[in-house]
């Protein structure tokens, strides 16, 4: 018989992110649970059981996405610049966009805003 799953390192590795979200906390930033998901979609390419559970994680990082985009459309002049930039500079080369849209994305993806 031949078992196909994820090798025990990888395992270990997400049990180890897992253990930080205990009872007791309440609080998350995209960039952590962001990983976190990576790695159970991983996992749950051989569980099928987990994929049904992924899709309220994927809800619950598409709304922080929202908040953290909002958050730096307030409070960040070089964020709205740039997305005002993308929206309407027609001059920009195809290059100029893809890093000014990497910049977005990684503002977005790497704010330290909690979300509870």
């Amino acid at each position: 018989r031949m078992e196909v799953g994820p090798p025990p390192e990888f395992l270990a590795r997400t049990v180890e992110q897992l253990d930080a979200f205990h009872e007791g906390r309440k609080a998350f930033t995209v960039q952590e649970m962001s990983t976190l998901v990576g790695h159970l979609s991983h996992i749950a390419t051989t569980s099928r059981w987990l994929a049904h559970l992924l899709s309220h994680l994927y809800t619950s990082i598409s709304a922080a996405l929202k908040v953290n985009c909002a958050y730096e459309i307030d409070t960040n002049k070089a964020f709205r610049q740039a997305m005002k930039k993308v929206a309407e500079d027609e001059s920009m080369t195809q290059n100029q966009r893809t890093f000014t849209q990497g910049y977005i994305n990684r503002t977005v993806h790497e704010s330290k805003w909690s979300h509870f």
